[in-house]
């Protein structure tokens, strides 16, 4: 079942053909055919059948929302774990597609695993309002009431996907109110606003998404995201617009930059793209306008920065810049900062070691020793009028929504007319699962 599958098949039949094997042997082979290790599995529990797939990173989890809507799946649950055989950055939920099955009439999500908290802020920004599940049978037992013709679709990542398929198997003859006792209140949706009416604006808050293409290494992206549907959410007209390499940049009108992180090729490429239109750059940032430069693009405003030996001039728009480090500063870290009464929390993993002049303000302090944007003094980022450059990935505005607002208020009171100015104080948000999310994330912390 699935896209990817018919490649395989299709790449060892021709293989095999080439080699001499009779074709006749695939059909028998294919249909004795048993995925390892409960993958593609399927339990009858509870008068209910369930579906449970593996999925390790973006594509594969693609490929399994694409299959959940193909077969119009409406009951599902997401299982995210951080353990060392899966990576213990999940900045890459963002770049899952989970938008494409928040329209399915009926949906009903559940997330659970180790960062069961992200993977709810992340259904939340797709626009899904999942229930935390701490197993399978919670969220099986939930939806006891729903049709029992409807398949139940468990995704998994690596660590995550034996533990779920054990419980099923352990489920297997379970009667349905064995089940139902064990059942998790369902949310009510009530934590994706939704049917919110636009305010006034002149125009809409343009968000300009700077190479995307070339600085989304940790789904950075997710920050766009949480802008678009923050401003959304209060009925503010927003337009997010890419800027893809080799295009024009103009900022003429643009309200907020975003540019991410990348790898020392892409990032390259990107400082070629740039240098050639700094005075954009610069003019927007001594404009005052609101830009959010993630690690690779924070070093890059800077004055200079290394790529191996090489020292690569930067766009000079912040007083600071980046020598090279003995080894990489990885793991999950905290800020305290002016900005918000609870630190921003994020994932780094830079080998940069940037350095602010003295007259620079930083973002704030890091709350582990030997962390931030040296390792050594003590300061993460830098605030530069409207500029935020920050190590945090993980995207860094879902689990510090006070960093997303900062910027759209500050956009907003850059524009200066009426219409905006009468939008600040910005209106408050249900922020109960972007603030357990960051309490999650602080228990991380080395």
């Amino acid at each position: 079942n699935g896209l990817y599958m018919v490649y395989n098949v299709a790449a060892a039949f021709f293989a095999a053909r080439e080699l001499g094997v009779d074709a006749a042997h695939l059909q028998p082979t294919l249909d004795a055919y048993v995925p390892a290790g409960g993958r593609m599995g399927r339990w009858e529990i509870a008068g209910r059948t369930v579906e449970a797939n593996l999925a390790k990173n973006p594509v594969g989890f693609d490929r399994q929302i694409q299959s959940i809507k193909t077969a119009g799946g409406r009951l599902c649950a997401f299982f995210l774990n951080d353990n060392d055989a899966d990576g213990h950055d999940v900045s890459w939920i963002y770049d899952v597609d989970f938008e494409r099955i928040a329209d399915t009439t009926g949906l009903v999500a559940f997330a659970g695993g180790t960062r069961a908290h992200d993977m709810q802020v992340r259904l939340k920004y797709a626009g899904i309002d999942a229930t935390i599940i701490s197993n399978v049978e919670q969220a099986i037992g939930a939806v006891g009431d729903e049709a029992a013709g409807d398949t139940f679709y468990a995704v998994a990542n690596y660590t995550a996907f034996p533990p779920l398929v054990k419980k099923l198997d352990e489920l297997k003859g379970t009667d349905a109110s064995s089940v139902a006792s064990c059942a998790v209140t369902r949310a009510d949706g009530s934590a994706v606003p939704v049917g919110v009416a636009p305010v006034e604006l002149s125009r809409p808050l343009r968000i300009v998404y700077l190479y995307p293409d070339a600085l989304n290494l940790y789904g950075d992206g997710g920050n766009v995201i949480a802008l678009e549907r923050r401003c959304a959410w209060r009925g503010i007209p927003v337009r997010v617009d890419e800027v893809r390499m080799g295009e024009a940049l103009d900022l003429t009108d643009a309200d907020i930059v975003m540019m991410g992180g990348g790898s020392d090729r892409d990032q390259l490429a990107v400082a070629h793209e740039l240098l050639a239109q700094k005075d954009k750059v610069a003019a927007y940032v001594e404009d005052g306008g609101s830009l959010l430069a993630i690690c690779g693009s924070y070093q890059l405003l800077g004055r200079s920065y290394y790529m191996g030996e090489d020292r690569i001039e930067g766009l000079g728009v912040i007083a600071a810049e980046t020598v090279r480090g003995s080894d990489r500063l990885i793991g999950n870290v905290a800020v305290k900062t002016d900005l918000a009464p609870e630190p921003f929390v994020g994932f780094e993993n830079h080998g940069g070691r940037t350095l602010l002049d003295t007259e620079a303000t930083p973002l704030g302090t890091s709350v582990v020793a030997g962390t931030g944007n040296n390792g050594d003094d003590g300061f993460e980022g830098i605030i530069y009028k409207g500029v935020i450059g920050t190590y945090l990935h993980g995207p860094a505005l879902p689990k510090n929504p006070e960093l997303a607002d900062w910027l759209i208020a500050h956009a907003l009171e850059r524009r200066g007319d009426a219409q905006a100015t009468a939008l600040l104080p910005l209106k408050s948000l249900d922020d109960t699962y972007e603030h357990a999310a960051h309490d999650a994330a602080m228990k991380l912390l080395p």
